[in-house]
């Protein structure tokens, strides 16, 4: 008889703990506020199909269930980086240090991967990594900068290049050491 009334009453826990559960559940889905919003630019000037997408999603609910009470608050803004096909979409990009992508074949120079990582103080965060090369002590090593986005994007690579060789600027990377090296 002890058994069947612990089994009883283990079955009415369970039991009211599933339901209030379910409650929960329901008000968390009705009660809770998700505005959305999306923001989407395209590039139809880019070689290759290309998008800019932003989206913010912010979620707040305060709920409570059998005394323990729940609070969220989340907010997440993401951004895709743009693959531009050529170096107009690239220099449009980076005068506004928006994220995207260029692999440029420089000819007997290589060829060098491009990626604007975004705005910083003092202009534009970028990463560049040869992936051919004629110094094979370069290639596939990254170099990370701030660059001068206010200079048209060649001018300020080549700034940057040269102040790396000439020790006036300083930036990250195993590129950028085998550079200070030289």
């Amino acid at each position: 008889m002890k058994i069947f009334l612990i089994a009883l009453a283990a079955v009415t826990v369970l039991g009211s703990s599933f339901y209030g559960y379910q409650k929960y559940e329901e008000r968390m889905a009705s009660n809770s506020e998700t505005p959305v919003v999306t923001t989407t630019n395209i590039d139809r000037q880019a070689a290759s199909a290309t998008a800019t997408t932003t989206k913010t999603v912010n979620t707040k609910s305060e709920q409570g269930v059998g005394g323990i009470k729940i609070k969220a608050d989340i907010t997440a803004d993401v951004t895709q980086t743009v693959n531009c096909g050529d170096e107009s979409c690239f220099e449009k990009k980076f005068a506004t240090c928006q994220p995207a992508t260029l692999t440029a074949d420089t000819g007997a120079l290589g060829a060098v991967a491009y990626t604007i990582k975004g705005a910083v103080a003092g202009g534009c965060k970028m990463s560049m990594k040869y992936t051919a090369s004629p110094n094979p002590a370069w290639t596939n090593k990254e170099m990370t900068c701030v660059y001068d986005n206010k200079l048209g994007f060649q001018t300020a690579v080549e700034k940057t290049f040269e102040g790396v060789i000439s020790g006036s600027v300083v930036c990250d990377g195993a590129l950028y050491s085998a550079l200070k090296a030289l």
